[in-house]
């Protein structure tokens, strides 16, 4: 099953030579058509890029953005409404965003240079998320733009490794290669004062621009080009002289072509060449040391064959476009599904849905999520199961029943539920989520397990190892419900006052519960020696859920025998869900309790 496609609007302002656009026409070729249904709207004129299998739109044909492309701009996003609008480049980051944000369109924006003039300290609270493509964007923007770190997700440049490849009869002399705009940032004039200081070299710079440089015989200019393949495959050595830079995709695409890399320590630069492994790194401004670096390489044949076979084995495993386009996906998905009724596995799909009765009514969501879903339901019509299978080259045969919490008011869907379940799939583990009835939840949880057990061959599961991991109240209903073995984070145990949430104990017992009900209710009372093993996972902070309701717990399973294991932290909170440590320690534990396999 596949979630409906996605209605996904790229918004550029031109088709001009440039990595944005580059990178927005790769994304958009490689986007998964089964999932999401794109288009690309161009604010003017620009011809330089002519994409294959793209539905371009057009909405203007002027050498500059004026007020018709604007107009068409608004009229467009509220006559269509597309489920993301994608802004990149600064115009669109200014319009789309606020446009978009009006008419009440979710926005991803894209953040691909050092200083875009775009006011960010404005208009980011019209996106939904930022896309950087360089982890020192994503803190120049938290540092200077007061953006919230949660709202950026770094999704770094990748290059078609395909297109771009070693090849070609290289130059008889020493030939280093540049592709850069002829613009200040760049400071194209250290690079041929470099080239001067490098005896016997030559240097080829591909690119246009504003700036003239001063050359000599040994350097010559040529004009940007859609296809720069046959340069790199007869160059030596790529260089970039750049003052201020941010993630520049040229540098992929020489690694790609199995060069070595000269390139300025600034920026996101050194998050792509690794200084010694894949090329070397200087300081900017400086032609000396960037022609002993030069130099260092072109008079070393092995190792700048060392150095551009490794780039090229980088490039492959960490900057391809298909781990991009990926990595885009998640982010627009997540976008589109916040406030929604679904959700989708790590890989896209919709995962499959049981309901576990009869519908009473329709359910009410309430997203809470700024940034990411993170959706409760405040009522729940239908308890449904959601079962996210793990790939059958990594399953184990184990499932857990996820009960998420939120103190029987709602059920944290999301943060609680989704999340721990592709964590779960992620490790092969069947991670099945319980929406349960916030009148009937431990009454759903029986029945769940009772699901789960009988469809566990259909699933491939070992129906010996099916346990149940519950959140603070979903911890309650875990402790309550037999399996074969429970994970409990930071619940709530305890129908006492003191320990219990009460909040909790009044939606589950009213505001004046009798003592048999605190009793009844209060799962430490309820221990015996056939308890199953059990995991208790809290943190000494909790101002929610007290850390008592753990301890109490565990000290009732140790006087009854039960093997056990209580993790404590000293600061967390409550409703981490699956961040820090405590998941890998889960899955050490099942593993010495014989519910996964050890390798």
């Amino acid at each position: 099953m596949t979630a409906p496609p996605i209605r996904l609007v790229v918004l550029l302002q031109d088709l001009e030579f440039g990595g944005t656009q580059r990178y927005a026409l790769q994304l958009l070729q490689h986007l998964d058509r089964d999932r999401f249904a794109p288009e690309l709207w161009v604010l003017r004129g620009g011809t330089d890029w002519s994409p294959d299998g793209v539905k371009i739109v057009r909405l203007s044909g002027a050498r500059r953005v004026g007020p018709v492309a604007l107009t068409r701009l608004a009229w467009r996003l509220c006559r269509q409404r597309p489920d993301v609008l994608y802004t990149l480049t600064v115009v669109p980051n200014i319009w789309g965003r606020l446009f978009a944000g009006l008419l009440g369109v979710p926005v991803v924006s894209g953040y691909r240079s050092l200083h875009p003039r775009q006011h960010e300290w404005l208009l980011h609270r019209f996106s939904a998320r930022i896309i950087a493509n360089a982890a020192a964007l994503k803190e120049q923007l938290a540092s200077c733009s007061g953006i919230v770190p949660d709202q950026i997700t770094v999704v770094p440049n990748a290059v078609d490794t395909d297109f771009f490849a070693p090849g070609g009869v290289k130059s008889p002399e020493p030939l280093v290669v540049c592709v850069a705009r002829r613009v200040p940032e760049k400071d194209l004039p250290t690079l041929v004062e470099a080239i001067r200081l490098t005896p016997n070299a030559r240097l080829e710079i591909i690119g246009d621009g504003p700036q003239s440089l001063s050359t000599t015989p040994n350097v010559t200019l040529l004009p940007a080009m859609a296809d720069v393949r046959a340069h790199l495959q007869r160059a030596w050595v790529f260089a970039l002289s750049s003052a201020s830079e941010a993630s520049p995709n040229v540098i992929l695409e020489a690694m790609a072509s199995g060069l070595p890399v000269v390139a300025t320590r600034v920026g996101g630069i050194p998050e792509l060449v690794a200084d010694g492994e894949t090329g070397l790194l200087v300081p900017p401004r400086d032609p000396s040391a960037l022609s002993a670096a030069l130099r260092a390489l072109l008079h070393d044949e092995p190792l700048r064959r060392k150095l551009g076979e490794a780039g090229r084995r980088r490039v492959l495993a960490e900057f391809s476009v298909t781990r991009m386009a990926r990595a885009t996906e998640q982010v627009l998905r997540e976008v589109a599904q916040r406030g929604s009724n679904w959700t989708t596995t790590t890989d896209g799909r919709l995962p499959l849905e049981i309901p576990l009765g009869t519908a009473t009514g329709p359910d009410r969501i309430e997203e809470r999520g700024r940034f990411r879903p993170d959706r409760s339901y405040r009522r729940v019509g239908t308890p449904t199961l959601t079962v996210f299978l793990p790939d059958a080259e990594c399953a184990t045969g184990t499932a857990v029943v996820v009960c998420p919490g939120g103190a029987y008011a709602g059920v944290s869907i999301d943060r609680e539920g989704y999340e721990v379940a592709r964590w779960l799939a992620s490790v092969g583990v069947a991670g099945i989520v319980l929406k349960y009835r916030l009148t009937h939840p431990i009454e759903d949880a029986a029945r769940a397990m009772e699901i789960v057990r009988q469809r566990a061959g259909e699933w491939h599961l070992n129906s010996q190892r099916i346990g149940l991991m519950g959140f603070s109240a979903g911890g309650h209903i875990a402790a309550a419900t037999p399996s074969a073995f429970h994970v409990l984070v930071y619940p709530v145990i305890s129908m006492e006052v003191g320990l219990t949430h009460r909040g909790m104990r009044r939606q589950l017992l009213g505001r004046r519960p009798t003592a048999e009900q605190v009793a009844r209710y209060s799962m430490e009372r309820h221990v015996t020696a056939q308890m199953p093993p059990t995991l208790l996972v809290h943190a000494r902070d909790d101002d929610v859920a007290p850390v008592g309701n753990s301890t109490c717990y565990a000290e009732a399973l140790r006087r009854a025998g039960v093997p056990h294991e209580l993790l404590l932290y000293e600061r967390g909170g409550h409703g981490f869900g699956v961040s820090g440590e405590w998941p890998s320690r889960c899955i050490a534990w099942l593993k010495a309790q014989g519910f996964l396999p050890v390798s």
